[in-house]
């Protein structure tokens, strides 16, 4: 039954013998002329998703399995709280003063918190007394990000970090298995009820969380009745700076890295016909003269991109003008994405192109960045903020190259700029 605690479940994820230890309840229930799914929230006009039978199916949440009016969804209660009396926390490291204020804040609350805090300021670290403090009370606690790299890499340094088994659950992840520690895309959340005392969502803004209900569904439903919820972002969206305005969420706020320097403004540099040019097979002048320059210092390029199809013509463009570099490329598509992110970790690869999938959650030590076509449409405020938080990270060299490529300063560019002038002021 390990595999059942505090899931709700489609019959086909189940072995029958188990079926009748399980509880049932509806997994659709009729509102007028709609029918809301119960496990993912999405509300349906009926006459969209009948089945031949008459009864009545959810599109929303069908990749997990396809729920059915006629049909119920098992559940299995969580298991009772069980205190731990041995230390569960192995790190060893030292929070600044301002982190401590948050972390000291967010063990002695019980409220749901918003903690605002800026890319680099070590928000992972200051959640460690809060996590050690709920797991040696018992309690069942989950950390949850929209993207899956952000999970892998948070699973990463959580079992560096603590005593205590850790699932760590995604699309193509392992099978769940209880432990009081749950790493999971917000997605598998659909699949618990009632389950966690804590959830912490960390990047609660990125897509396709962002603005998306069903989600945000899965998250209140995978909750314990009473239980606190933590949200860690650098760019708080409206609906969140809403709750704070309203009290029906705390704000936290750190406007500080963790190294005490402040966050890296980008130099915009005009260039003529970016996309065109790299379409053709050919590299701007400019663009080609700054990587040159930047692959003298060494230090490791990240570029980013703001189409599949362009980051694979640029990989190709750059391996044959630098042919002593070794190039790589990642998307959403990506097969073997933490193995190309940590490749570049590692130095096996001196430049790395992305899309906005890596804008967020990683860290790369010592690293410049471009940004090129900066004025493209998928280049908002909060991704170019967030791009702009991968520079400086590390502090043997909190500083950094960032520039931006672009033909024309777009209003996400020019707020981007005024929101980390804002918080460079506060520290």
């Amino acid at each position: 039954m390990e595999k059942y605690y505090g899931r709700r479940l489609v019959k086909k994820e189940l072995p029958d013998q188990f079926l009748t230890q399980l509880e049932k309840m509806p997994s659709m229930i009729e509102r007028g002329t709609k029918i809301q799914c119960q496990r993912c929230g999405a509300l349906l006009d009926k006459a969209l998703v009948k089945l031949p039978d008459h009864s009545f199916y959810c599109p929303a949440c069908i990749v997990m399995g396809r729920v059915k009016s006629s049909e119920s969804l098992y559940y299995y209660p969580e298991l009772p709280k069980q205190a731990i009396s041995a230390s569960v926390l192995n790190w060893q490291g030292q929070l600044t003063a301002p982190q401590s204020v948050i972390s000291k804040a967010l063990v002695s609350s019980t409220s749901d918190i918003l903690v605002h805090a800026v890319t680099g300021a070590g928000k992972t670290e200051m959640i460690y007394q809060r996590l050690a403090k709920g797991l040696m009370a018992g309690e069942h606690i989950c950390l949850t990000s929209p993207r899956v790299d952000v999970c892998i890499e948070i699973y990463q340094r959580l079992t560096r970090d603590f005593k205590v088994p850790i699932r760590l659950l995604y699309a193509h992840g392992d099978e769940y298995e209880h432990s009081n520690l749950v790493v999971c895309t917000v997605n598998q959340l659909m699949r618990f009820y009632q389950s966690f005392d804590l959830i912490i969502v960390d990047e609660v803004d990125a897509f396709p969380l962002v603005n998306n209900p069903n989600l945000m569904w899965a998250i209140d439903k995978a909750k314990k009745s009473g239980a606190q919820t933590i949200y860690l972002t650098a760019t708080p969206t409206v609906t969140l700076k809403t709750k704070v305005a309203s009290g029906e969420l705390e704000a936290l706020v750190l406007a500080k890295r963790f190294h005490g320097f402040p966050l890296v403004l980008p130099k915009f540099k005009w260039c003529s016909n970016i996309l065109g040019l790299i379409q053709k097979g050919s590299l701007p002048r400019k663009i080609h003269k700054c990587i040159s320059k930047q692959r003298l210092t060494r230090f490791p390029l990240l570029i980013f991109m703001p189409e599949i199809k362009l980051g694979k013509q640029l990989r190709q463009i750059l391996q044959g003008a630098f042919p002593s570099e070794t190039i790589g490329f990642i998307a959403s598509e990506s097969e073997n994405r933490k193995a190309i992110s940590q490749r570049f970790k590692s130095g096996e690869y001196t430049i790395l192109i992305a899309t906005t999938v890596l804008e967020r959650g990683v860290t790369f030590s010592k690293i410049d960045c471009l940004v090129i076509a900066s004025h493209h449409r998928i280049f908002t405020t909060e991704s170019l903020v967030q791009i702009a938080g991968r520079v400086g990270r590390d502090k043997r060299r909190p500083t950094g190259q960032l520039i931006f490529f672009h033909q024309g300063r777009t209003r996400a560019m020019k707020q981007m700029y005024r929101e980390i002038q804002q918080m460079n002021r506060e520290v």
